[in-house]
C-alpha cells in the first residue's frame, strides 16, 4: 500500500524536482510547515514555467524560419497541399 508520503515524493520527482528540492519540501511537510512547502513548490513551478517560456520562444524562432523558407519554396507548398 502506498502512503501519502510516498505519493508526495513520487509527485515531486514526476514534477522534475531535483534531490535538494525534494528534500527541502519533504522537510517542510514533516515539520507541518505548509507555508514553507508552498513557497518551495511555487519556486519550483516558476522555474518550470520559465523553462516552458524559453522553449516556446525557441519554437517560435524555428516556426518563423520555417515560414520564411517555405514561402518561396514551391516544392514545400506542393507537398503540404497533397498535390
Amino acid at each position: 500500500m502506498i502512503t501519502i508520503q510516498q505519493e508526495v515524493l513520487q509527485n515531486l520527482k514526476d514534477a522534475g524536482c531535483d534531490k535538494t528540492a525534494v528534500e527541502d519540501i519533504s522537510a517542510a511537510l514533516r515539520k507541518n510547515d505548509r507555508c514553507a512547502a508552498l513557497r518551495l513548490l511555487e519556486r519550483q513551478r516558476r522555474q518550470l514555467l520559465d523553462e516552458v517560456h524559453r522553449t516556446e520562444s525557441r519554437i517560435c524562432c524555428l516556426d518563423y524560419l520555417m515560414h520564411e523558407l517555405e514561402k518561396d519554396c514551391f516544392c514545400c507548398t506542393e507537398d503540404k497541399d497533397g498535390e
